[in-house]
């Protein structure tokens, strides 16, 4: 397993601290955000709100539906939560090749209730544009997001924190969130799930396909993934997470889910799923155990590269250590790590942490 061969040491000891799961003292419940939740629940900022709003978009590349009418649709936490009080981070969350909104939903709703601002769009059906079109969407919205977070009387208004932004995208979409990552200085976090970069038959390499290999490598950022263990047509060799991971720099995260394939990352109800499951193949995993498996990760490294805190920025860039568990925020990181120790000893799932440094894999 990936554990053992690619693991830094520090993260050596959590498959023996996971086995005695660490249990909070009063005064770190006190400090810690939503004490009664941890990255693997529904987080305290519940219920969640869903708003819905169109705009019209412009690319500066020539391209066919380079221009068109977006369906966005916004989820934010629940109205005065204190554990995660507003302006919120925003999460621009893009969507899989042909794929709707809505069929990431549960991850807008988890998202959320941790206290983030979801963003996703949806273009006309059947639109297809080429990547570069597409990404000069993206500052046209979060300008959009402004405007309406300064508007008095919007029911946008106060939630967006446009200083921390995040894209996380699914497919072609953790590809765009990749490219955006690497190219634009907004976005200061991305997570990839199950990403596909270019893929010859489909979307050749060229200045309308930027390779986001390619692009990673350049920036030298590091980037969470989520990965299927399984792999086919839908996230061929070549253009799949191993790939994007290769190109990323030290303390990068990867999490490969057991059992999950390429469509079970989401869910888009029958006959859809049925037939995404012939598409792409259907593991051992559901989709109810690949979202739980697949969350927790995307929640925690959200929550490090999004929420700075003194305990959050003690960890060097190439390498994440173990955080200051006086810390509310660090306290939900070390649960995150005690439940992925448990994950990978149950072999639900394994788990990386980038290292270039010999010393820090052990054989």
């Amino acid at each position: 397993m990936f554990w053992r061969v690619a693991v830094p040491a520090v993260f050596g000891p959590l498959l023996v601290a996971a086995a005695a799961r660490r249990q909070l003292s009063s005064e770190e419940s006190e400090q810690m955000p939503g004490s009664d939740h941890s990255f693997e629940t529904v987080g305290p900022c519940t219920p969640v709100r869903t708003f819905r709003d169109s705009l019209l978009v412009k690319s500066i590349t020539p391209a066919e539906n380079g221009s068109c009418v977006l369906r966005l649709t916004m989820t934010a936490p629940a109205e005065g939560c204190g554990s995660f009080p507003g302006p919120h981070p925003v999460v621009v969350f893009l969507n899989g090749f042909q794929m709707r909104a809505s069929f990431y939903r549960a991850y807008a709703a988890r998202l959320a209730s941790w206290g983030f601002t979801l963003i996703q769009y949806d273009v006309p059906f059947l639109t297809t544009l080429p990547d570069t079109p597409e990404l000069e969407w993206l500052n046209q919205i979060l300008d959009w997001a402004a405007q309406q977070s300064q508007t008095s009387g919007s029911d946008l208004h106060g939630l967006f924190d446009l200083e921390h932004v995040a894209c996380v995208g699914h497919s072609r979409g953790g590809k765009l969130a990749a490219l955006q990552f690497a190219g634009n200085p907004r976005v200061k976090a991305a997570y990839l799930i199950d990403p596909v970069d270019n893929v010859a038959r489909v979307s050749p390499e060229g200045p309308l396909y930027p390779n986001a290999a390619k692009a990673l490598t350049a920036c030298g950022r590091r980037i969470g993934i989520a990965g299927a263990s399984i792999l086919g047509s839908c996230n061929p060799a070549g253009s799949n997470w191993k790939e994007l991971y290769a190109a990323v720099a030290d303390g990068s995260w990867l999490t490969v889910v057991q059992g999950a394939a390429h469509g079970t990352f989401l869910d888009a109800g029958f006959p859809l799923n049925f037939v995404f499951d012939r598409l792409c193949h259907r593991g051992s995993a559901s989709r109810h155990d690949v979202l739980h498996r697949s969350l927790p990760g995307m929640l925690a490294w959200l929550d490090l590269h999004l929420r700075p805190s003194p305990a959050n920025l003690q960890a060097p860039a190439a390498e994440p250590t173990l955080v200051n568990s006086t810390e509310g925020q660090s306290s939900l990181q070390h649960q995150f790590q005690d439940w992925v120790g448990l994950e990978v000893e149950r072999q639900l799932l394994d788990f990386r942490v980038k290292s270039s440094n010999p010393a820090h894999a052990s054989a």
